[in-house]
């Protein structure tokens, strides 16, 4: 399968752009396969979420979404250099129309991430995955591979889907607060 990615100014208002990836070529995926966007935070960034402890603090995903194919899509936490995971299934109700969403993760008490410029963990939203990686969402365990929430749509099979995301934002809690717009400079 083959998709194309770029950046579009059609975003919801407050946004001045999205991410957008469309299939040019179309792919029933198999086995193990799996299609996502994956972003990855240094463990040196994740210090204040205290994993590894009881008192682990819980993290809040929100972002807008958009895409062509309705139902249920997948975000999964994979934690502590690929050895520890939680997957969470969120629900594209009105294809090709903007929808804000928000998913609540528990915190982690059984892996510390390291403290370090290493992987501490990456957010993958998942986009199709073959049948061996399709499971019931669930909460942190040792997977060890990308995995997609049972009903994943099969983004890849379909010439011309797409999907869109823009406003992506990980915070402390179990609320989503309103999208923090920081500028670089203030950021470092």
């Amino acid at each position: 399968g083959v998709t194309t990615m770029e950046q579009l100014t059609d975003a919801p208002d407050g946004f001045g752009s999205s991410l957008k990836l469309t299939v040019t070529t179309a792919d029933t995926l198999s086995g193990g396969e799996n299609v996502g966007i994956r972003h990855r935070i240094e463990g040196q960034n994740l210090q204040q979420l205290k994993f590894g402890s009881s008192s682990a603090e819980s993290i809040t995903v929100s972002f807008w979404i958009k895409a062509s194919l309705t139902g249920t899509y997948g975000l999964e936490l994979f934690s502590a250099a690929g050895t520890r995971d939680i997957l969470k299934a969120y629900t594209v109700s009105v294809a090709n129309t903007w929808e804000y969403k928000t998913l609540t993760f528990v915190g982690d008490t059984n892996t510390a991430i390291g403290n370090n410029a290493n992987r501490g963990f990456d957010l993958f939203f998942a986009l199709d995955a073959g049948p061996s990686d399709i499971v019931d969402p669930y909460t942190w365990a040792s997977n060890g591979a990308f995995r997609a929430p049972t009903g994943q749509v099969n983004f890849m099979a379909t010439n011309g889907a797409t999907w869109q995301i823009t406003g992506v934002q990980m915070e402390l809690g179990d609320t989503a607060t309103p999208f923090e717009h920081i500028s670089y400079g203030d950021q470092l």
